[in-house]
């Protein structure tokens, strides 16, 4: 080998040592055994922080996980159990929606009040997924609102506080 083939080599392995050396800070930074949790209290609306280790971060949002599901399943009306729910795909963009978490009314992009148990089931329901209701749903609500259509629907639903917010 002559000298500028070693001076590559060394080099190489130069480059390699440092990038090992800033992966192994990044990974000493992000897998923390402890790590800070948010709590916020919801009578009082109050946030607190509190240290704990990964795991018993991971059990306490389990914990919530579990606790938010249940309350969303024993909820009476248009909502349904997530054993209940039948897969289906979404009205606007066509992908499957899994989960009964997942599954969002598309008003007022499709002229129709689509609930949960009333679509659940059908051949087509028009229902779309989070991904859509984030990027297309929800813009085209505020619009609506801001604009005055489907001012019934809105009233009906008690929008009042959200209109004058938006005009």
């Amino acid at each position: 080998m002559n000298k500028k083939q070693l001076k590559k080599i060394r080099r190489a392995k130069l480059l390699k040592k440092k990038h090992n050396k800033a992966r192994m800070q990044l990974n000493k930074l992000f897998s923390s055994d402890i790590v800070k949790v948010m709590k916020v209290d919801t009578a009082t609306g109050e946030k607190t922080f509190e240290t704990m280790t990964r795991k018993e971060a991971d059990i306490l949002f389990l914990e919530q996980e579990r606790k938010g599901r249940e309350v969303y399943n024993n909820v009476p009306g248009h909502m349904i159990h997530e054993d209940d729910f039948i897969p289906h795909d979404c009205y606007l963009c066509g992908s499957e929606i899994t989960s009964v978490h997942d599954t969002h009314n598309p008003f007022p992009l499709i002229d129709f009040n689509s609930m949960q148990i009333e679509e659940n089931g059908k051949e087509e329901p028009k229902r779309c997924c989070s991904k859509c209701e984030t990027s297309i749903v929800m813009p085209a609500r505020m619009e609506s609102m801001r604009n005055g259509t489907f001012r019934e629907v809105w009233e009906e639903r008690n929008f009042d506080v959200l209109n004058k917010e938006c005009a």
